[in-house]
């Protein structure tokens, strides 16, 4: 007779996975700031040391980048309105109780924490959408398992899940929203209630593009009581406190558009000239290259696919239980479609956006070696080499993840973190920068401590507006241009550093050691 998996034992599995999520993302952790998709990280990370720094308010976020890139208008006061910078307050915070704390370090903890609370919150999901009987308790606890351990250990999950991103803290607190949403339903508990409004409020404050899982809430509620939800005034107080604070916010960062980065484009910005959505580009890109690539590894896609499949086919007896479940996935899945049209050049042109799909794909993919393992067994009579098999397949998938996503973690540009390193050390605290890169890569700004520009283009404009040095990295023209007119300060294999506020008459040759020269 097969032996059920105990209470116990479930727990302590539930226990390693968590472990195993929160260890992986601790990999090279105190790497500086300037990995993959390090400019959008740069940006958020700096809110949260201008917080440090100056103590704004929270309502008042702040960012280094005073340049004119991301709105179309000059941001010399240095305002960033996008999402409310809650995360990045409560870091900031913590970061002045504890001055010696890295701010980077800080950070992807705090993300990595908030990513291994997800896996956690889809395990007791995917646990509370079945009431199964107890002949399927094991059944229900191994697809909670599953789910929970591909989410903590996808290759992009494990990069994505310690960034300086609002998305990990936005799926954490969408997900708890969902758990706490299904329990209230339930037990009928105004603690449960309390825990849903103030999870899913955080969601949408943290990033509004949450309110793609509103219909979720919906469905579960139609699940339990019909259309009679409708009519129920606790609903509908819970989804109007939910949503009102998001509402407040928007309305007031219109106060600040040079804060507000321009986002039209995000929609279906033309590519090439061509507006993306739904055409042959965007199918490949979001469904090739991401999906079944770096984070399926090719061979993982099977596990997707069958996981299409109804689960209820296999447990008539609690056939009810198990069709709800499908169903609820199947809109899941649906929503994150629109998702992805709805923001299809985002999606195509940053990979980190798919990021809110994860929990999704994640159930999807438990549940196919789930099914994999079920119908092996009508014709396979040994059950342990038909999970052997799975194993292998799944450890394939995941290696062929890595090879494309292991690059992630790479600095590819030390040199920008030597030259803004002794550009901290060497210029004022106050001391507004330019640090130049030919992609406008704020990354290599954050590098330097200082708030300024990320571009040395049209730099007479810049130092009419306040910019006091120029940090670069390569000898150029413009390099040989601020030579001939600007005071150099520093140079050395790695870049230059030159004072915009003193002119190169009389200055001394520059020594390789990147000392600070006197005029």
């Amino acid at each position: 007779m097969r032996k059920k998996l105990t209470l116990k034992r479930s727990h302590w599995f539930l226990a390693f996975i968590l472990s195993l999520a929160f260890a992986v993302r601790l990999y090279r952790l105190t790497y500086p700031l300037l990995d993959w998709h390090s400019f959008r990280q740069a940006d958020t990370a700096s809110v949260t040391r201008e917080f440090v720094k100056h103590r704004y308010p929270i309502w008042r976020p702040h960012y280094h980048d005073l340049g004119d890139i991301q709105s179309g208008l000059d941001n010399l006061a240095g305002d960033r309105m996008v999402e409310f910078p809650l995360v990045n307050y409560l870091l900031a915070c913590w970061l002045r109780v504890f001055p010696t704390w890295d701010l980077v370090v800080t950070s992807r903890l705090a993300a990595a924490l908030a990513s291994t609370g997800s896996c956690w919150c889809l395990y007791w999901l995917v646990k509370k959408l079945v009431s199964s009987n107890s002949d399927d308790d094991s059944q229900v606890e191994w697809l909670a398992q599953l789910s929970a351990l591909t989410m903590a250990i996808l290759p992009y999950s494990i990069y994505y899940g310690r960034v300086i991103l609002p998305e990990p803290f936005q799926v954490f607190f969408g997900l708890l929203a969902l758990v706490s949403f299904v329990s209230y339903l339930r037990e009928h508990r105004w603690s449960s209630w309390g825990l849903t409004v103030v999870s899913l409020l955080t969601a949408l404050l943290i990033k509004p593009t949450t309110v793609f899982w509103g219909p979720l809430f919906l469905l579960l509620a139609w699940q339990k009581d019909g259309w009679h939800c409708l009519k129920r005034g606790d609903l509908w107080l819970l989804a109007l406190v939910a949503v009102l604070p998001l509402g407040w916010w928007r309305l007031y960062i219109r106060q600040f558009p040079a804060g507000i980065p321009a986002s039209d484009w995000l929609f279906n910005g033309p590519i090439a000239g061509v507006a993306p959505r739904w055409r042959p580009m965007w199918w490949r890109w979001l469904f090739y290259e991401r999906l079944t690539k770096d984070w399926l590894g090719w061979l993982g896609a099977m596990w997707l696919i069958l996981g299409l499949y109804p689960l209820s086919v296999f447990h008539r007896k609690t056939h009810v239980s198990w069709r709800q479940l499908d169903i609820f996935v199947y809109c899941w899945l649906a929503l994150d479609f629109v998702y992805l049209s709805v923001f299809a050049r985002g999606n195509i042109q940053h990979d980190y956006y798919q990021y809110l799909l994860l929990p999704a794909v994640a159930v999807l993919v438990g549940r196919g070696v789930a099914i994999f393992v079920s119908w092996t067994q009508r014709f396979w009579p040994w059950r342990s080499l038909t999970i052997v098999l799975a194993v292998v397949i799944s450890a394939g998938a995941w290696c062929l993840a890595w090879q494309r996503v292991g690059g992630y973690f790479n600095v590819n540009n030390w040199a920008q973190v030597r030259i803004g390193h002794q550009a901290d050390l060497l210029l004022p605290s106050d001391a507004l920068v330019i640090a130049h890169a030919y992609d406008a890569d704020t990354s290599f700004l954050f590098q330097t401590n200082r708030c300024g520009w990320s571009t040395g283009l049209e730099l007479e404009d810049k130092i009419t507006k306040g910019a006091h040095f120029f940090v670069g990295t390569d000898t150029d023209d413009l390099y040989h241009h601020l030579l001939d007119n600007y005071q150099l300060l520093a140079q050395n294999e790695d870049g230059f550093i030159f004072d915009l506020t003193a002119s190169s008459a009389g200055q001394l040759t520059a020594t390789a050691s990147g000392q600070e020269r006197q005029p």
